[in-house]
């Protein structure tokens, strides 16, 4: 199926389609005024230190699992996700539960396992106990982080998530423009002042 878009503005181009699977698609370009190693805490790391600048972000929140290799960057967490804080609505229209755990892994794009070249990233509701995606709560999440060669303090982010949901496309877009554009803008300026760096260019 072709790909409709759903918002469109300075920040964000976002689009969707019905998968095979019967779930929808969702296909999101943005820009974040941010370095590839900050857009990647932003985007991916769900750290207690996460409700310094997110205030969505639960308190039930908690890492369960995490593995490191040095020498190639790739970071493989297992998150328990609190989902008290976001609008019951979003919850509802996405079928989140109020709690999950989350596969998060992220692999550096450079051989050297250096953020230079740009970040992967890899999402998916996972069941600890089986140790396969979750069947009750399948999200699916991927993307990658790419550096700007003309303005190293930004970056670009192309996401590629599929879910279910049971919200028309016009409502699906209004919530898109905020959620993945004024949402995103408002963390990254509250990112900016936990972390002590200049706001804005």
């Amino acid at each position: 199926l072709a790909w409709k878009v759903l918002a469109s503005t300075q920040e964000l181009h976002c689009e969707t389609r019905k998968a095979a699977s019967g779930k929808t698609e969702f296909r999101t370009t943005m820009t974040l005024d941010l370095p590839i190693a900050d857009a990647a805490v932003l985007m991916t790391d769900f750290s207690a230190e996460r409700a310094k600048w997110d205030e969505s972000f639960s308190a039930n929140s908690e890492c369960l699992r995490l593995d490191e290799d040095p020498k190639t960057g790739r970071v493989d967490r297992y998150q328990r996700m609190g989902t008290d804080k976001i609008p019951s609505l979003v919850r509802w229209s996405m079928s989140i539960p109020k709690e999950y755990t989350m596969r998060i892994v992220t692999q550096p794009l450079a051989e050297d396992g250096s953020m230079n070249e740009g970040l992967v990233y890899c999402c998916v509701a996972w069941d600890m106990d089986k140790n396969c995606a979750d069947k009750s709560f399948e999200i699916l999440k991927s993307g990658t982080l790419k550096p700007i060669p003309d303005d190293p303090r930004s970056c670009v982010c192309m996401d590629l998530s599929e879910r279910d949901t049971m919200i028309p496309a016009w409502v699906l877009g209004k919530m898109m423009a905020w959620g993945a554009g004024t949402r995103i803008h408002t963390l990254i300026k509250r990112y900016q002042r936990a972390k002590g760096l200049s706001l804005g260019h």
